[in-house]
């Protein structure tokens, strides 16, 4: 079985043709695809669907920023993975997406076998905490 297949992700990303991208690579990979392209609708999907198994979060969105709906979110759920997603790669951001609690970090552009080898990555260090 694919690692990812039946596994919910909720993607938070603004631009149209950057989600059309993702959501092919996850469904085509089995995973079942929430989206928003806003923060503060993340945080409140977040709340409201414990099912979410991890969350691709862009860092440039058009009300609050990923690193603020990541703030919040790790407030609710912990543990939930987040792996941040940013077209504005500098050292700085990498750093801070990881300060603000984000478990991995991917720049734009990225291929997509990259992104299905983080997603599994993360999901994989869920799974095996249930043995240790």
């Amino acid at each position: 079985m694919n690692k990812i297949e039946g596994k919910t992700i909720l993607v938070v990303e603004d631009v149209d043709s950057n989600y059309k991208l993702v959501e092919v690579i996850l469904k085509k990979n089995g995973a079942d695809v929430i989206h928003t392209i806003y923060g503060k609708e993340a945080i409140k999907i977040c709340k409201e669907n414990k099912d979410i198994d991890l969350v691709l979060m862009d860092i440039q969105l058009p009300d609050i920023d990923g690193y603020e709906a990541t703030t919040k979110i790790k407030e609710i759920i912990p543990d939930l993975p987040i792996i941040s997603v940013t077209a504005y790669a500098s050292n700085g951001d990498r750093e801070k997406s990881f300060a603000v609690g984000c478990n991995d970090y991917i720049p734009k552009p990225y291929r997509p076998i990259t992104l299905i080898e983080k997603v599994i990555e993360q999901l994989d260090l869920i799974d095996n905490s249930n043995f240790s």
